[in-house]
């Protein structure tokens, strides 16, 4: 089981997208989608995820009907 890390690092970010492309269940490229916290759009989260075959993609600004964590 992954975890998220409690706070919002960009290196505990990229660890996390390590532990994803460690698990032996995902094969291929592996595709996250993602909101527009600044931790997801740093440099070293682009670079560490495609190093590990990871696409990030990301939701449009401003779409809570896409990420419903934002009516809380």
């Amino acid at each position: 089981m992954l975890e998220f890390s409690k706070n919002n690092k960009k290196e505990n970010f990229v660890m996390f997208l390590e532990k994803v492309r460690e698990k032996k269940t995902f094969t291929g490229r592996i595709v996250i989608i993602l909101d527009h916290l600044r931790t997801h759009h740093t440099s070293i989260v682009k670079e560490n995820a495609e190093e590990l075959n990871i696409l990030l993609l990301y939701l449009p600004l401003y779409s809570p009907d896409l990420n419903p964590i934002e009516f809380v």
